[in-house]
């Protein structure tokens, strides 16, 4: 039988159901480049899974199969890691440490750990009301 381009498996030509333009023609500026692109025209109708890689089906899937794992699964674990231990330039750790620092030291003067008072009301001295 008829083989296409040199391959060992025969051609299926299904143009009737696609209209392909001759004005194509004038986009490629050689003879081969028009050809290459009728070359994957064709191909793309026998692998029907074609992922833009190779023409081979197996190599095709495979090399989508190892762009896929590099390009995503390595980018989110290798980029988690990477922002995981990034410096603390908020400083989260320090105030969380200083929380800690402050709660001993009231309990060990046996203050309560919050008051209702920011400021110690004995201390804030207030206008007298005759001044106003």
């Amino acid at each position: 039988g008829t083989t296409l381009f040199g391959r060992g498996d025969k051609a299926v030509f299904t143009f009737s159901l696609f209209w392909v333009s001759n004005a194509a023609s004038g986009l490629f500026k050689t003879k081969e480049k028009y050809m290459e692109f009728n070359q994957f025209y064709i191909l793309s109708f026998q692998n029907p899974d074609y992922h833009g890689f190779d023409h081979d089906p197996v190599v095709d899937l495979w090399n989508m199969r190892v762009a896929f794992f590099f390009g995503i699964s390595v980018v989110i674990v290798l980029g988690t890691t990477y922002l995981h231990y990034l410096p603390d330039n908020r400083m989260q750790n320090w105030a969380r440490r200083e929380a800690e620092r402050k709660i001993k030291e009231r309990e060990a003067l046996g203050l309560p750990v919050l008051d209702s008072n920011y400021y110690d009301p004995s201390k804030i001295v207030l206008p007298l009301e005759d001044e106003e």
